[in-house]
């Protein structure tokens, strides 16, 4: 069907079919839209994996300025000294067990899993992600230490 046979053979406007959109368009994206909430979610786990980023360079530089502040040098470098897995190891442990999970989530899309007899859906899978993630990492702390 040409272009003039096209024009001849539709309805005057207002008359029969209606456009769904005023402005001529028609709604078929190139790519699917995402919806607002899932925009909003993919948005606010990229703001908490910077923020939990920023918040662990925050205490780690904290832990330094300690280190060289002659009133808490001493005590400082002794607790350090005996027990940095402890001060430094497991809160870093965390940040990062977290920092895997929300970036898993922000790129993928919802956590799910299943192993052996159990399925992991809904809150349960970055749960049990973030557990597996943070014991795997404090168990590599412990063995090469």
């Amino acid at each position: 069907m040409s272009l003039l046979n096209y024009v001849k053979s539709r309805p005057p406007e207002g008359v029969g079919t209606e456009d769904p959109l005023p402005s001529g368009r028609h709604n078929t994206p190139s790519k699917p839209q995402e919806d607002g909430d899932e925009t909003l979610r993919k948005t606010l786990s990229w703001i908490v994996v910077v923020s939990v980023s920023l918040f662990a360079l925050f205490g780690l530089g904290w832990l330094i300025y300690l280190g060289f502040n002659p009133l808490f040098s001493e005590l400082y470098y002794d607790t350090l000294k005996d027990h940095f897995r402890a001060v430094i190891g497991l809160p870093m442990a965390a940040a990062a067990s977290l920092f895997i999970v929300l970036v898993l989530r922000a790129t993928h899309g919802r956590i799910e899993f299943d192993t052996i007899g159990m399925k992991f859906k809904g809150a349960s899978g970055p749960i049990v992600l973030w557990l597996i993630s943070f014991l795997g990492i404090t168990l590599a702390i412990k063995h090469l230490w």
